[in-house]
């Protein structure tokens, strides 16, 4: 992946951009990546997780990544 801000995005204005998905045909993608085919990289990427068995929570009330509701547990 090559971009991590704006000065990073700028370099590809009036390039040719193209959202990808790679995986088996006839199935969810397992990764989708926006990509400058002008400059040949990768500018963002996202792999697919399985919601039961892959995900590590993370977030306040909600998963940012699967949306489960999280359960906060208060102390002893």
């Amino acid at each position: 992946m090559s971009c991590y801000n704006y000065d990073d995005l700028c370099r590809h204005i009036g390039h040719e951009i193209e959202c990808i998905s790679y995986g088996e045909t006839g199935e969810d993608p397992q990764n989708v990546s926006i990509e400058c085919i002008t400059c040949n990289e990768v500018l963002l990427d996202s792999e697919s997780i399985n919601k039961e068995n892959d995900c590590h929570c993370r977030g306040d009330k909600y998963c940012i990544f699967c949306g489960n509701q999280l359960y906060i547990k208060k102390g002893k």
